[in-house]
């Protein structure tokens, strides 16, 4: 039972959930960008491109700080007393996924914040305040729901080939 419970998804699974992360990140971005300015169809590009940006900065961002972390615990496993570099690296050989994926939250509201004071500063648009805010509302809970399907392993891990 608990194997079944552990099971990460296969890699056509992951790819699929990134493709999808993708295009409903596209579709929510433009949504968000035709409410705050609906006769602006440069806002809804600067939408539809601002959460998938969060995206792929936020797994270069997990790439980084996954590195940086499995790298200070292969060091500290490795030079602590009777470690060795095989107990070291079968440790670190686990099924889950790579640490740091809260670096989509930063990177997905870092993101929305850019695109909304571009689309703020548009013609057309409902207000600077109530437009940046939507757009880091926006972008701070498209970076939480990123950060639980890589935590869970529906997002592909960075890996260094």
């Amino acid at each position: 039972m608990s194997e079944a419970r552990n099971a990460r998804p296969r890699g056509g699974l992951r790819i699929l959930a990134l493709l999808a992360a993708l295009l409903i990140g596209s579709l929510v971005g433009s949504t968000v960008s035709g409410i705050v300015a609906p006769a602006s169809s440069d806002a809804r590009v600067i939408g539809a491109l601002a959460l998938p940006a969060g995206l792929l900065f936020g797994m270069i961002g997990w790439f980084w700080l996954a590195l940086s972390i499995l790298g200070a615990r292969f060091a500290g496993r490795w030079l602590r007393p009777g470690g060795s570099i095989a107990a070291a690296r079968a440790e670190a050989r686990g099924s889950a996924p790579p640490p740091g994926s809260i670096m989509f939250v930063p990177a997905s509201f870092l993101a929305a914040l850019a695109a909304g004071i571009a689309v703020a500063l548009m013609p057309g648009g409902s207000g600077f305040l109530r437009t940046v805010t939507l757009f880091c509302v926006v972008g701070l809970a498209w970076g939480w729901l990123l950060r639980v399907l890589a935590r869970r392993g529906m997002l592909p891990p960075p890996e260094a080939d």
